[in-house]
């Protein structure tokens, strides 16, 4: 819990989707633009990159397939 003084943090989640560019500026706009420099939250942004599409996943031997292809 933030005491007198500390901001609390706001932690968004991004990748290279325009959806995740939207509600990362819908963020912005909403909860950090309206106060300025003042804001009450310290941002924390995460950045996902994909994975390289040559990355296979190790197989399970139960199955006979990888995790990428078992359609779980």
């Amino acid at each position: 819990m933030a005491t007198t003084g500390e901001k609390q943090v706001m932690v968004i989640g991004t990748d290279e989707s325009e959806q995740s560019t939207y509600a990362l500026e819908w963020t912005l706009d909403h909860f950090f633009a309206p106060f300025g420099p003042n804001s009450p939250f310290k941002l924390v942004i995460v950045h996902a990159k994909p994975m390289p599409s040559s990355v296979r996943w190790p197989r399970r031997p139960w199955s006979g397939g990888d995790f990428a292809n078992c359609g779980c």
